[in-house]
């Protein structure tokens, strides 16, 4: 029988376990985790067949390797696991940045390994093993970002395996992946962080938190993410990050300006366009000067 190991067994580790499990893949699925009893964990939550507490006894053997850690630690992961895994290994990630981990891999893994970033677009509201859901992947955009070298049947692998999950493959490079990522996922963790840190800091907050409702709830709901989880993001898309800020400073100010000078014109305008496009983007509308594109089947692909 195959193996299978996760590296990482909190919610996203745990989860992608659960949802192979359910998908039969017919492979022995290993966990390890940096954190005592985490894997065991994941075993009793029905995401592993054996949770290992020796990172390379996990990896013994390992046709596919799953890295479901922060960012911040694959570099390392990576450099250790090189001379460890077998000839024809294929080793994906789940990480929120993708360019600097397929840098890492390039100069990590030797020539027999191949590399085929992802990055599942799920989010969960508890973290560790008993966040995990089987469903959780279910219609889920999961980005593909296979390294140059990647060979087909490395990018096939990752590919069905996303699909067994239930997700939906989307290609794209590592730095069009962090592009996109800094201004509609990264962004807002951390403008979620700073409205908390900003309320909290307050001397009123002993008795303006008494009013904190669903409003300010939601808003600072991303600011609860793991913060060497939302570290690692930072550090390691801090360019796209910085444009992005500045785009939305640049907003703020003119909304500023608007409320100094009593222009209510233009607080509507931007109001309403706000309004719009957001509910152009919940109801699955694409801007006009945009073509939708199918995304291929794996069939469809692999001919590509």
């Amino acid at each position: 029988m195959e193996r299978i190991t996760i590296v990482g067994t909190g919610a996203i580790g745990t989860s992608l376990g659960m949802a192979l499990k359910k998908a039969k893949v017919g492979a022995e699925l290993v966990g390890f985790d940096i954190q005592r009893g985490m894997a065991e964990r994941a075993k009793t939550r029905g995401g592993l067949d054996v949770a290992v507490n020796n990172l390379e006894k996990a990896l013994e053997g390992a046709k596919l390797v799953i890295l479901a850690t922060p960012v911040a630690a694959m570099r390392e992961l990576l450099e250790f696991m090189g001379p460890v895994l077998v000839d024809g290994a294929v080793v994906t990630d789940t990480g929120g940045t993708k360019a600097a981990v397929l840098e890492w891999a390039g100069k990590s893994l030797p020539p027999h390994v191949s590399f085929v970033g992802g990055d599942p677009l799920v989010a969960t509201e508890r973290s560790g093993p008993e966040g995990a859901s089987e469903t959780i992947f279910r219609g889920a955009l999961y980005p593909i970002c296979p390294a140059r070298n990647a060979p087909k049947d490395a990018t096939r692998t990752v590919f069905e395996m996303v699909e067994g999950v239930g997700a939906k493959p989307y290609f794209m490079s590592g730095p069009e992946h962090d592009t996109y990522a800094a201004a509609v996922d990264h962004l807002p963790m951390l403008l979620s962080v700073n409205l908390m840190a900003s309320a909290s800091n307050s001397p009123s907050w002993r008795e303006m938190h008494k009013m904190a409702s669903a409003p300010f709830r939601d808003a600072s709901r991303l600011a609860s993410g793991d913060p060497a989880t939302n570290l690692g993001i930072l550090e390691t898309n801090r360019e796209n990050l910085v444009y992005w800020i500045d785009e939305t400073i640049k907003r703020l100010y003119q909304t500023r300006t608007s409320l100094l000078e009593g222009d209510t014109k233009k607080l509507q305008d931007v109001l309403a366009y706000a309004y719009d496009a957001r509910a152009r983007w919940l109801a699955g509308i694409a801007p006009a000067a945009e073509e939708k594109v199918d995304m291929p089947n794996a069939g469809q692909f692999m001919s590509q």
